[in-house]
Parts: C-alpha cells; structure tokens; sequence
C-alpha cells in the first residue's frame, strides 16, 4: 500500500523467487491498493492511479532484475464473452434468504431458480431467516452484482 508498505515489496519479491515460487503459476505479482467504500482503509495509505502503478512495478522489475508483471496466458487466464445479466435495475423477483450478508443489515439471497446469487437490504433490519421467500425489486445492477430491497 503506497505510504504504507513500500519497502516490504521488494523483500517479498525477493523471497519469493529464493524459495523457488513459481513452478506452476508466476512466481509473485502484486496487486493494487483500492480505496473500497466497505473495505480497510489503513491510515497513511493512499491510492495511486493505473499509470503510476505500472510505471512503479516496471522500475521495480529494472532495480532487481526480477519479473513481477505477467500477461493473462502466463497466469492461465483467456478473455471470455460477458456473462448474461438476466436482472435489470427496477426488476421484480423472487428471493430465497440464504444466509446473513457481509455488510451488517444485508442478507444473502438467491434468486428462486437458483441462478443468481442477490444481495438483499433487509427490512427495516429486520433478521430474516435462512429459507424465508422475499418477493423484492432489483435496486442496482453492475457487473452481475445485484442489490435489492423488498417490496
């Protein structure tokens, strides 16, 4: 985390090529600290943007001679078509609780075919149940991420 952790990547980078990481999959990579509404936000930490984040990663992989960037077919991955996104903003639905959400006052529900997993506001904070059927209105839609409140 920039302002943070600096030092500590290049010694992590480093011991992870010293143990011999790496024969399946690339041996390290690092990952980018993003300000999350509902994550951690460590005090002293800040967010750079994309440009300086490879500008950084590139002048590490110069300073130690140790690749740390890696291309989506060096980690396994290929590009995909975007899954469908069935439910739309305004959609209504029937719900199933699965189990308590993450976020305190939020539950886990999925959809009652089964096929999509929904983030549910409860009423009111109101514990629902695991099992309790919710007919409920899609609220927001991204990325095949869905919140919704009950009706």
């Amino acid at each position: 985390m920039p302002g943070l952790n600096d030092e500590d990547v290049v010694e992590v980078v480093e011991w992870a090529y010293r143990i011999g990481a790496g024969k399946r999959w690339p041996p390290v990579t690092i990952q980018k600290y993003n300000r999350h509404r509902y994550g951690r936000k460590p005090r002293g930490a800040r967010e750079m943007g994309w440009r300086e984040f490879w500008r950084r990663l590139k002048r590490l992989e110069a300073e130690t001679g140790l690749r740390v960037t890696w291309s989506m077919e060096e980690w396994g991955m290929k590009r995909a078509p975007r899954a469908p996104e069935p439910l739309r903003r305004g959609s209504r639905v029937g719900l199933l609780v699965a189990a308590p959400g993450w976020i305190r006052g939020h539950l886990t529900a999925v959809t009652l075919d089964l096929e999509r997993i929904v983030t549910l506001r409860a009423p009111g904070g109101a514990a629902l149940e695991p099992g309790a059927r919710v007919r409920a209105r899609i609220t927001a839609d991204r990325d095949g991420i869905y919140l919704a409140e009950p009706l």
